[in-house]
């Protein structure tokens, strides 16, 4: 093969990872378009995939700054290509053993198409089971799936039809209209898969059998990290078969299926949108028409004229979550290529994204950062973002696109290039002394995040700030949403993450899971508009938990 045809492939390549999508290639191959055996390009394959490994390793190396800059990017092939002509053996260097193994999970979980088992979710300390959760699942591609879960003598029922989710409890339903992919994250393979793709070190400890299945055992890191976890493969099937998410307290959370079938022929009314009778609903969210969104949005055509040609507007929402008033949900041809823009009338604080770019569009801040993880707790896996921060509105891009589409889009809103020159993301302080706490609004509707200012003489301590925010808000119009009779225990910071221990009172009230965000998000982002805290870990007793309130997992430090 010719190199004007290796640098065609290459390119084509590229862009499929970037999409999310099987390498066109390989399709041809199956199909038998493409007959020839090019032991070269395959290295140029396997090279591309190593190449975007260290890239994301690279961003969070203090020392490579130049590394994650925008003349980094588009640099990918170029890289492969040298590395090639250079002789270097790429599987020998850190972060990139094992990419074989790599490529054939990312590959088999391609070709799935739906599954069907039994995941348990377990939390341990020193070989003491804490939390333990049992979900019966089927799932068929994008986003259909039905989910029993079984916890503490509990029971809800998670039911998906692609395009609205129903949590189906004893007493209540809760419909979410727009998000389908809500909780999925915390037990789907994908997730896994993803979470593989993206390690920046991987290692093979050996192989062990379980469940009666042969599996490859591997070790891996997320880039920035020093702790490794472990993943089971199944070989049969070359799909993650158990997880353990090592924690730096020595706790740990294993996600693991004790049953599974893959590519099963599920039934045809799995996913039927059947409700129980007699039970409350609440409805979450609303998928509303666009002349409904400019009421509130009188911009939205700028935004839908600068949303990626080759994509698809598949909803357009009115929000009930705390940040965000609206959002345009774009889908491209694979079912992971998607661009998400929200909106709001009233601005969030400037946020610092640890080893993300900040600019200024137009005088007003702009903050982006690539490979987040599980946005909102809606996001499957690793997301990139994007926010520009106006005096009176937001706009926030979550996307699987490359940063620099996320940047090019609000450029075209502004209608104006961003400024990139170096920003303090945390010199937002509109006064001296001046700090935001986070209290809690309740509407007709929703419970909302809201702010109220403080003032301090001087900086204070992020155990201030904790202590303030538990004393409640002083406007009327505010409440409280940590209990009152919760105390806080400590609070000390390592390595930028700010480890808030509370008493057991704060994990034993009834959150639904509009109030559980409202409660995470109001110690979140207190304590991270501080200089030295990029992120919180949620502690109640010393002890890692899954959930305050069991929505949102609490397991890992919030950015």
């Amino acid at each position: 093969m010719n190199e004007n045809r290796h640098e065609e492939y290459i390119d084509e390549f590229i862009d499929n990872l970037r999409n999310e999508q099987k390498p066109a290639f390989y399709r041809r191959q199956e199909q038998g378009k493409e007959t020839e055996k090019d032991a070269e390009l395959e290295k140029m394959f396997e090279t591309v995939r190593a190449v975007k490994r260290i890239k994301k390793a690279w961003k969070y190396n203090t020392t490579a700054a130049f590394f994650r800059s925008r003349s980094f990017k588009g640099a990918v092939a170029a890289a492969a290509a040298i590395l090639l002509v250079l002789g270097l053996n790429l599987f020998n260097l850190t972060g990139i053993n094992d990419g074989n193994i790599v490529h054939a999970v990312v590959e088999a979980y391609e070709e799935l198409h739906s599954y069907k088992g039994v995941v348990e979710i377990r939390s341990e300390r020193e070989g003491e089971t804490e939390f333990l959760e049992t979900i019966e699942i089927k799932y068929q591609k994008p986003l259909q799936y039905s989910a029993f879960h079984i916890w503490n003598n509990s029971e809800r029922h998670y039911l998906s039809d692609g395009e609205k989710l129903a949590i189906i409890g004893p007493t209540k339903i809760t419909v979410d209209n727009l998000f389908p992919e809500r909780e999925l994250w915390r037990y789907h393979i994908g997730t896994a898969v993803w979470e593989l793709e993206e390690a920046a070190e991987i290692n093979v400890l050996g192989k062990e059998k379980i469940f009666e299945r042969n599996t490859t055992v591997l070790e891996y890191r997320f880039p920035g990290d020093e702790d490794f976890h472990q993943m089971w493969i199944d070989e049969s099937v070359n799909l993650p078969l158990r997880k353990v998410l090592n924690h730096p307290d020595g706790s740990s959370l294993t996600v693991e299926f004790k049953e599974l079938e893959i590519n099963p022929a599920l039934e045809e009314d799995s996913f039927a949108w059947e409700l129980p009778a007699g039970i409350e609903v609440e409805e979450l969210n609303q998928a509303i028409s666009l002349e409904e969104v400019k009421d509130g949005w009188p911009e939205v055509g700028q935004a839908l004229a600068a949303a990626p040609a080759d994509m698809e507007l598949i909803q357009a929402g009115l929000l009930d979550e705390p940040f965000f008033d609206y959002v345009l949900r774009f889908r491209g041809e694979s079912g992971k290529d998607f661009l998400d823009i929200y909106y709001t009338t009233t601005p969030n604080e400037p946020h610092f994204m640890a080893g993300g770019e900040q600019g200024t569009l137009d005088n007003d801040r702009v903050e982006v950062d690539e490979g987040v993880q599980n946005v909102f707790e809606l996001y499957s896996g690793e997301s990139n973002v994007a926010r520009w921060i106006k005096s009176d509105a937001e706009i926030f891009i979550v996307s699987t696109r490359e940063t620099f589409q996320l940047e090019k889009t609000l450029e075209e809103v502004a209608g104006s290039k961003i400024n990139w020159e170096a920003v303090s993301a945390k010199t937002a302080q509109t006064e001296a002394g001046e700090y935001t706490l986070y209290y809690m609004e309740i509407t007709d509707t929703s419970f909302r995040l809201e702010k109220e200012k403080r003032s301090f003489e001087s900086p204070p301590e992020p155990q201030e700030l904790v202590k303030a925010l538990l004393q409640g808000p002083e406007k009327p119009e505010l409440s409280r949403i940590i209990p009152e009779d919760t105390e806080l225990l400590g609070v000390h910071v390592e390595n930028a993450v700010a480890y808030v221990d509370f008493s057991s009172a704060i994990a034993e009230a009834s959150y639904g899971s509009e109030a559980e965000s409202v409660l995470v998000n109001s110690i979140v982002q207190t304590l991270t508009q501080l200089q030295e805290i990029n992120a919180v870990q949620i502690l109640v007793e010393g002890e890692t938990v899954e959930s305050l309130g069991g929505h949102i997992s609490t397991f890992k430090p919030l950015p």
